[in-house]
């Protein structure tokens, strides 16, 4: 498939770049109705979509976080083309995490904190639902979270070298969520929606400013403090 003149595979393309993960919308409900075979899916489909159906699509869409995946399983007659598909999902929207280091620690490295949602759904006969990249970041993680027993009595020069697994990013940075760049001036931290990610990074720069000079410190004051980094996934 051809997307913006760049050539993709249609896995590829459903896996990273339409978000066919995220809870199905009420036009979504609507727009895929007409590709149900079946008049009482495709009514079905109609009525979640619609004002009259508000209540319905609470309780079944939105406290499930019914996406399209679960969805064909439940309206076996709904066989949406790739086209009809593109044009009604939008694109995976981006992810911030904080950044939980300091650049006084390493200019070149940053890490990251994340709570991996993983829950069973009420429907589909209690189907694991992974959030769609903490998901995936724990999966990427895997093999180093809980390494392979046969090798863990072999020396570390013997082990086999485990993959790198790799995921794309970009920086975020804030303008305003930042330390003051004097260390002696004391700070309140609340995270009501940050978490504890940002003042992790917070408490350290605080530790490695002391044993530099207060002009340092500005300079390196400017960081990714909130919003950080985009993960995606496969």
């Amino acid at each position: 498939v051809e997307v913006e003149g760049e050539v993709i595979k249609k896995e590829k393309l459903l896996r990273e770049r339409v978000n066919i993960n995220g809870t199905l919308r009420r036009r979504e409900l609507i727009g895929l109705s007409t590709s149900c075979s079946d008049p009482g899916e495709a009514l079905a489909l109609k009525f979640l979509g619609s004002k009259d159906g508000s209540p319905a699509y609470t309780k079944f869409v939105e406290s499930n976080s019914l996406n399209l995946v679960h969805l064909l399983p439940l309206f076996p007659s709904l066989k949406p083309s790739l086209q009809a598909i593109l044009d009604l999902f939008t694109t995976i929207p981006p992810r911030y995490y904080s950044v939980t280091t300091t650049p006084l620690q390493n200019v070149n490295a940053v890490s990251v904190a994340f709570s991996v949602v993983d829950y069973k759904m009420s429907l589909n006969g209690g189907a694991r639902r992974l959030g769609h990249v903490t998901g995936h970041l724990e999966d990427a993680c895997g093999m180093y979270l809980n390494p392979d027993p046969r090798f863990e009595r072999l020396p570390l020069a013997l082990r086999p070298k485990l993959p790198c697994p790799t995921v794309k990013i970009f920086p975020f940075p804030s303008k305003h969520f930042k330390l003051p760049a004097d260390p002696s001036y004391p700070i309140v931290m609340v995270g009501p929606g940050t978490g504890v990610a940002p003042f992790m990074s917070f408490i350290s720069h605080r530790k490695l400013s002391k044993k530099q000079s207060l002009h340092e410190t500005e300079e390196t004051c400017e960081g990714e403090w909130r919003g950080g980094f985009e993960l995606e996934g496969e």
